[in-house]
């Protein structure tokens, strides 16, 4: 059985908490679909290239702009021919089952201690670039440790990140870490995870099989094979809301109001003889929650449980029930009360709060005696819905958020 071979930028590329997406991995590295180079990567590989000539040979940097970018980071690192430097040292390495190939950019001997350098650039490095702490989990950084410590018979790898700038003002950092033989095996178990994903993964006939990951879609100027990709547009939307409400919900309280009171708090109290009358008669003889039959909940999801829309065929109800029956089985308690929330406020004519700027409480309600011609679109509603399920309960599934969203919309649009 041939051995799969196996690279640190088609790990990141496939590992989704790298910022990879399993799809674009196989698209790119199974499928070998053409990739466009982009400029900015050109100008990094004509970079390495002048830094190779001169660490190798000696050659000065020439006056180019990659020459440039080159020698704003020279002075980080000892001269030509102060060391034996090992320059684009070849990985060739069988772990877990695979070869892993690469190349290591720079490396050294001095005395007892090992040094691995790795040429960055980077249009803002200071945006994008590695933490030392980050540095130490690094994929890649944890594979040239690895081979390195193996080569030299060492327990301690001294790694330096070089980060050029290739705007503005021409300037160079190094981001270092020292990292010992132990940390290194243990951050080897999660590449081993990796390695057999992806050899699961890599027999799938297409990469659409394969688990999307939305949040790379418009990373570095965005996905090259987006035309090969089956997007599900709503997935996205749902998961850039999911991104931007996640900071935003980071330090919020525990104890914060919850959605069903916060909406309710906006609408007019009942009278107390008609609240009173309302909970006698939907509280059971035994004390116990009652569940309506599958036929009033499809109904009912769907706001169908008036007297204009009395005239329902039975067709339409076991497509409602099925409906109901899929939503349902995917959803958590915490998201049938947000569901039941938000239906709540539809019915009574009042819009899911959109993002805008303006306050809420100087925009004027949508009442259920609205014309048509005033009343939101479906589409309104249901990017309102998202947001609002989406800010108020970012531990939902992404695919949660979209599924209340459907059937929020749906019953709106049942109205008008």
């Amino acid at each position: 059985m041939k051995v799969p071979r196996y690279s640190a930028s088609q790990l990141k590329n496939y590992d989704p908490e790298a910022g990879g997406c399993n799809r674009k991995w196989f698209f790119k590295s199974i499928m070998k679909l053409p990739d466009p180079v982009k400029a900015s990567a050109q100008l990094g590989t004509d970079m390495h290239a002048r830094l190779e000539a001169y660490f190798r040979h000696g050659t000065p940097l020439p006056d180019d702009k990659p020459g440039k970018i080159a020698a704003s980071g020279v002075h980080l690192l000892p001269k030509h021919g102060e060391h034996d430097f090992e320059v684009e040292a070849k990985i060739n390495r069988k772990l877990f089952g695979a070869a892993f190939l690469g190349y290591v950019d720079l490396r050294w001997l001095d005395g007892s201690r090992l040094h691995v350098v790795d040429h960055k650039s980077s249009s803002n490095p200071e945006e994008y670039g590695l933490t030392r702490k980050e540095l130490k989990s690094d994929i890649q950084a944890t594979l040239y440790a690895h081979d390195s410590l193996e080569k030299y018979d060492l327990d301690k790898v001294q790694l330096s990140w070089i980060y050029y700038a290739t705007r503005g003002a021409r300037r160079a950092f190094a981001v270092q870490s020292e990292i010992t033989k132990t940390e290194v095996e243990d951050r080897l178990v999660r590449v081993g995870r990796l390695v057999e994903n992806m050899n699961r993964d890599r027999t799938a006939e297409h990469g659409n099989e394969l688990e999307p990951n939305f949040d790379a879609c418009g990373a570095y100027g965005g996905c090259p094979f987006r035309d090969v990709c089956d997007q599900d547009r709503r997935a996205r939307y749902a998961a850039a809301f999911e991104r931007k409400n996640k900071k935003e919900t980071e330090n919020k309280s525990e104890n914060t109001m919850g959605l069903k009171d916060r909406i309710r708090r906006k609408q007019a109290p009942p009278r107390a003889k008609e609240a009173n009358e309302k909970s006698t008669a939907e509280k059971p003889k035994n004390g116990t929650k009652t569940k309506p039959s599958l036929k009033d909940r499809a109904r009912g999801a769907r706001g169908l449980n008036s007297p204009e829309t009395e005239a329902i065929t039975e067709e339409q109800e076991i497509k409602l029930s099925k409906r109901v029956l899929e939503v349902e089985g995917t959803r958590d308690e915490k998201a049938e009360q947000i569901r039941e929330a938000v239906d709540e406020t539809i019915k009574s004519g009042s819009l899911p709060d959109k993002p805008k700027d303006e306050p809420k409480t100087t925009r004027a309600k949508k009442t259920t005696r609205a014309k048509k011609a005033d009343a939101p679109s479906k589409a309104d509603v249901w990017v309102s819905t998202v947001h609002l399920v989406m800010r108020e309960a970012p531990e939902l599934e992404a695919t949660q958020a979209v599924s209340i969203a459907d059937e929020i919309a749906n019953a709106y649009a049942e109205r008008f």
